[in-house]
């Protein structure tokens, strides 16, 4: 009969224990998450922004007649990450962005294969297996023309609202990605 009491008191002692352990991992998690949520969100975000620098150029490199033979191009790359951004926030911030380098004579990179104004495809000479190739590859319905394909990003996007113009600027850009 000892024994056994001596077994229930280690069980009853180990369970308290685990108890105890529990009741303090939750405790825990309750500060963390409900009382100091507000200041680690913050902390998580302020960790999402990332400013890079970059040493000034040291020049060109010259043969000994005066050519160039390597020289120095500045160019900038931006880069948005969508984090915690809703669909519409991402589109205008997009829209803006391209605006800005447009108003300064600037350019981006538009791998998009459709011309949006003429509403045909641009970069497959007309050649049908190879636009069939490129729907296959984007998900889409082999045979869709030009036009329905912007229509499927324009909602895929969700660029309803926008001016055709203004849709097109951000279906190149989300595109890519």
């Amino acid at each position: 009969m000892k024994t056994l009491d001596k077994k229930n008191i280690r069980y009853n002692i180990l369970s308290m224990f685990i108890y105890l352990i529990g009741i303090i991992i939750i405790i825990r998690l309750f500060t963390i998450q409900i009382i100091n949520g507000k200041k680690y969100l913050e902390k998580s975000n302020s960790r999402l922004t990332r400013e890079t620098i970059v040493k000034a150029p040291r020049g060109s490199i010259l043969d000994r007649n005066g050519l160039v033979l390597a020289g120095t191009d500045i160019s900038y790359s931006l880069e948005l990450y969508k984090s915690k951004i809703t669909e519409q926030e991402l589109n205008r911030t997009i829209l803006n962005v391209v605006n800005i380098l447009e108003k300064n004579g600037d350019n981006y990179n538009d791998i998009f294969p459709i011309d949006i104004d003429s509403e045909s495809f641009k970069s497959f000479d007309d050649d049908e297996e190879k636009i069939n190739n490129w729907l296959k590859e984007n998900g889409l319905a082999e045979g869709l023309s030009a036009k329905e394909v912007i229509e499927f990003y324009t909602n895929k996007y969700n660029l309803q609202d926008y001016s055709p113009q203004d849709a097109q600027k951000v279906i190149k850009v989300r595109y890519r990605y």
